[in-house]
């Protein structure tokens, strides 16, 4: 068995399902635009669909368009540099998340789409909300869609006169169709 092979049949810490010679055959007959299909299919085989969806863009081997979105809150004014950490606090919180209680996070843990996302082009937009509720409204949508988001939430010893503040967010790393769907009305920032 090739060792994509075999990575591909491995089980997946967020699908929980094991991949078989069967659903990858099946998956391989499947091309882009047979999103219905997929779906039918995917429910047959007790399957997750967006889990499906990647297993699939990795077996045929189409590229995944990824990416991973900030938001920041402009409306705080704070000073550059506290919103790059702030920022970058975000970005990282996919994978610290994963390691609180763990010893280390292995590639094989991680979903198929974030994998492909460190494999290849490590894509980052930043983007805007001009309140709290639009930051929160972002958060939600994210929850609603299964889209991987966290809020970071500074601690104001340095800035915010001591009141802990949520200042941004990052979305992802995901296909970045489905995080367009949350922040294509947001503006750069």
């Amino acid at each position: 068995m090739s060792k994509r092979l075999r990575n591909l049949t491995s089980p997946r810490e967020h699908t929980s399902e094991i991949w078989t010679i069967q659903h990858l055959k099946t998956a391989r007959n499947f091309q882009r635009g047979n999103e219905d299909r997929l779906n039918v299919e995917a429910k047959k085989l007790g399957i997750k669909p967006p889990s499906f969806f990647c297993i699939v863009k990795l077996y045929t081997g189409e590229k995944m368009n990824t990416k991973q979105a900030i938001v920041m809150r402009k409306d705080l004014k704070c000073r550059r540099g506290k919103e790059i950490a702030q920022g970058s606090h975000a970005s990282m919180a996919f994978l610290t998340r994963r390691l609180e209680g763990m010893s280390h996070v292995s590639m094989d843990n991680l979903p198929a789409v974030v994998q492909e996302w460190l494999n290849t082009s490590f894509a980052k937009v930043c983007l805007q909300v001009n309140s709290e509720e639009e930051l929160l409204a972002i958060e939600q949508k994210a929850i609603e869609l299964g889209i991987e988001c966290h809020v970071i939430t500074d601690s104001g010893r340095t800035e915010f006169n001591g009141v802990p503040t949520k200042t941004c967010l990052a979305l992802g790393p995901d296909e970045s169709e489905k995080i367009d769907k949350i922040t294509g009305h947001l503006k750069l920032y």
